[in-house]
C-alpha cells in the first residue's frame, strides 16, 4: 500500500480513527515504519539518505509524512497475495497477552510453521478460546467450526481466520477481504539444515544501517528556550539479504537472521563540562530480525557459504586462494576499519576470528556470531562450492548428509585444507 506522504488514507484532522474490525495495514505503519521497519520491508520499500530534491521526477520512490525517501525494493509474498498484518498476528501479540517481556519479539506468538504444516494433516485440538477470540471469531461472521482452527505452537493461540477441510486442507481468510489463501506444505529440510530457521533462507532482504553517530551539541536551540540536544547522525542505509546469527536458548542452537542493530560511536565529551568522566562509548552489536520480506525462493548455497557478510565479515571480497596444495581464503572488506575495534565498519566479527565468550555482540544475550569452528566448516563447504556450485547433484549429495563421505573421496584436484 502506497499512501500519499505515508499517511493514513481515513485520517483528516481534528477526526478521531475509526475504532472496528477494519484494521488495514494503515494502523500499524506509523510505529513498524521505524526501526526494524517491518511496516515499510513488508510492502517493499528501503530508507535511503536521500531527500526529496534528488528524487524528484523520478519513479520508484516515496516520500513519507515525516520527510523520509524509501526506495523501491521486493515486496513480501503474503503481501503480493493482498495479505494485511492483521491476517497473521493475533490481539494477544498487538494488545498484550498480561506478560511482561524483555523485547517485543519475544511477545510474538506467530511462526512460519503454525500454517505451513509439516504433516500431512493438522492435530486435532479442543478450541480453549478467549473473550477476544469468540468475538472476534462471531464478529466476522465465520462458519467455519472452532474444532479446524490452526492454534500457534507457542502458547496455542488460535487463529480463527484458519480452518481445514475434512481432506485436511488448510486455509486462512484474510480478515478484512474475505479471501482465502491456502495453507501450503512447508518445504522440507534437509539432513544438514534442520538448525537452520525458516527465515534464514526465505528472507529476501532486511534493512542495513551502519555508522551511527550520536553527540550532544550544548549550543542547540529548542523551541521551548532551552539550550542542548543529543543529535544523529547516520552514514549508511542499505538492504541486503541478512548475515547468520547464532540462537541459544537452553540447549538448542538455532541459526536466524540478523541485522546490524546498533554499531554506534557516542560521544558523550560535550555533554556535561563539569563532568570529565562522560567519554566516548563504541559499540558492535547486531540484532535478530524478522524482516517481512519472504519470498518463495530460498538463498543458495554460495549466498551464504562464500558470503563474507552473510558469515559476519561485512560486505567485501572474499576469495578462495590455493598455492600448491594448501589453500587459504583472502578477504578485502568493502568499508575501511574503524579505529575503535579495527574492524571493517559494518562487521560483526573479525575474520576468521574466535567469539570472545566474555564479550556481549548483541543486546539479546542468547544471541552471538558464528564462532570459528562453524566460519571454518562454512568455508570449508564454500571451498567446494566454488567449483561445484552449479552441480545440482553434487549439492544434493552434500544436503543429504553425504559431505564427510565426499571429502574421504576427494580427489588429488581438490584442495580443501585452509
Amino acid at each position: 500500500m502506497n499512501y500519499p506522504e505515508g499517511s493514513h488514507p481515513n485520517r483528516k484532522d481534528n477526526i478521531h480513527p475509526q475504532i472496528n474490525l477494519q484494521v488495514d495495514n494503515g494502523k500499524c505503519f506509523g510505529c513498524h515504519s521505524r526501526s526494524g521497519r517491518i511496516s515499510t520491508n513488508y510492502e517493499g520499500w528501503s530508507e535511503t539518505l536521500l531527500t526529496s530534491d534528488d528524487v524528484k521526477n523520478k519513479s520508484g520512490y516515496r516520500k513519507l509524512m515525516d520527510g523520509r525517501i524509501f526506495e523501491k525494493a521486493p515486496s513480501d509474498v503474503h503481501h503480493q497475495a493482498g495479505m494485511q498484518c492483521i491476517d497473521c498476528h493475533s490481539s494477544q501479540e498487538i494488545m498484550g497477552d498480561g506478560n511482561v517481556y524483555k523485547h517485543a519479539a519475544e511477545a510474538v506468538k506467530i511462526q512460519c510453521s503454525d500454517c505451513h504444516l509439516s504433516e500431512s494433516k493438522p492435530k486435532t485440538k479442543n478450541p480453549l478460546l478467549n473473550t477476544v477470540s469468540i468475538k472476534d471469531y462471531n464478529l466476522r461472521g465465520y462458519k467455519h467450526s472452532m474444532q479446524s482452527f490452526v492454534f500457534t505452537q507457542k502458547d496455542s493461540i488460535p487463529l480463527v481466520n484458519t480452518y481445514h477441510d475434512a481432506q485436511g486442507n488448510g486455509f486462512l481468510i484474510s480478515k478484512i477481504s474475505k479471501k482465502e489463501h491456502p495453507l501450503n506444505r512447508s518445504c522440507k529440510k534437509d539432513q544438514v539444515h534442520q538448525d537452520v530457521s525458516c527465515s534464514m533462507c526465505h528472507t529476501a532482504w532486511a534493512p542495513t544501517c551502519i555508522g551511527c553517530h550520536t553527540d550532544y551539541n550544548p549550543q542547540y536551540q529548542n523551541k521551548d528556550g532551552s539550550k542542548g540536544r543529543w543529535i544523529e547522525h547516520v552514514a549508511e542505509f542499505g538492504y541486503l539479504p541478512p548475515a547468520i546469527g547464532v540462537k541459544k536458548t537452553n540447549a538448542k542452537k538455532e541459526y536466524i537472521p540478523v541485522i546490524p542493530g546498533m554499531i554506534m560511536t557516542l560521544d558523550q565529551s560535550k555533554f556535561s563540562a563539569e563532568t570529565k568522566d562522560f567519554k566516548e562509548k563504541f559499540v558492535r552489536w547486531y540484532a535478530p530480525n524478522a524482516a517481512h520480506t519472504t519470498t518463495k525462493e530460498v538463498r543458495d548455497c554460495a549466498s551464504c557459504h562464500t558470503n563474507p557478510q552473510a558469515l559476519g565479515f561485512g560486505r567485501g571480497t572474499l576469495t578462495y586462494v590455493v598455492e600448491g596444495k594448501k589453500a587459504r581464503w583472502d578477504f578485502q572488506p568493502y568499508y575501511a576499519n574503524v579505529p575503535q575495534d579495527g574492524l571493517p565498519h559494518d562487521a560483526w566479527i573479525g575474520f576468521l576470528q574466535e567469539v570472545n565468550p566474555k564479550k556481549a555482540y548483541s543486546s539479546h544475550s542468547y544471541l552471538t556470531p558464528l564462532d570459528l569452528k562453524d566460519q571454518k566448516k562454512m568455508l570449508q563447504v564454500g571451498a567446494c562450492i566454488q567449483c561445484h556450485g552449479k552441480d545440482q547433484k553434487f549439492l544434493k549429495r552434500m544436503t543429504d548428509g553425504e559431505y564427510p563421505n565426499m571429502l574421504q573421496r576427494k580427489t588429488k584436484a581438490c584442495v580443501v585444507n585452509f
